[in-house]
């Protein structure tokens, strides 16, 4: 396996962008007052597990996961947990974390695309009368819910805790 020490979001764009955009206008601007004992506390425990070489993506993917953790997510003890079990110490796992997502992402998203092709066949090729449910299966878009969806079971919180959010310009 190739190990990239600096892959960032760019290989999950087609999921992350998406999810960073809606997202971003819902980011908590205050976090609860537990978090930033949290975060100490966590730091401290899992470079003690990992290292000093992971600090720097260990306070980075915290940060990014505290800009988005809502009071409906979990209290400290629900976050603390979360962190402990997601955080990925070290290439090889986040190398596999990457490669996984990739995949997954990429078969949810082919898919859903299928889907929605059955769904509108009816009413975009010329198959005989377009009845009502056929308008309705038409413009059902099976993907409306993933990005919330993903946040609600956590998978949104896993990227942002082991991968950096960039820009293209700053990929570039």
């Amino acid at each position: 396996m190739n190990s990239l020490p600096h892959r960032s979001l760019i290989g999950i764009l087609p999921f992350i962008l998406p999810l960073l955009a809606v997202s971003l206008a819902g980011a908590q601007t205050a976090s609860p007052s537990w978090m930033k004992g949290s975060i100490a506390k966590l730091e401290t425990e899992l470079i003690d597990k990992y290292g000093e070489g992971q600090r720097a993506r260990l306070q980075r993917g915290m940060r990014q996961v505290k800009k988005f953790w809502r009071q409906e997510d979990g209290g400290a003890d629900v976050f603390e947990e979360f962190v402990r079990l997601n955080f990925a110490g070290d290439q090889a796992t986040i190398d596999e974390m990457f490669n996984r997502f990739e995949l997954l992402l990429e078969q949810l998203d082919g898919h859903m695309n299928e889907i929605k092709i059955e769904f509108q066949r009816h009413t975009d090729l010329d198959l005989g009368r377009i009845l009502p449910f056929d308008q309705i299966f038409a413009g059902y878009d099976p993907k409306a819910h993933i990005i919330d969806d993903f946040f609600k079971n956590k998978l949104a919180f896993t990227v942002l805790l082991n991968f950096p959010m960039t820009t293209l310009a700053r990929v570039s």
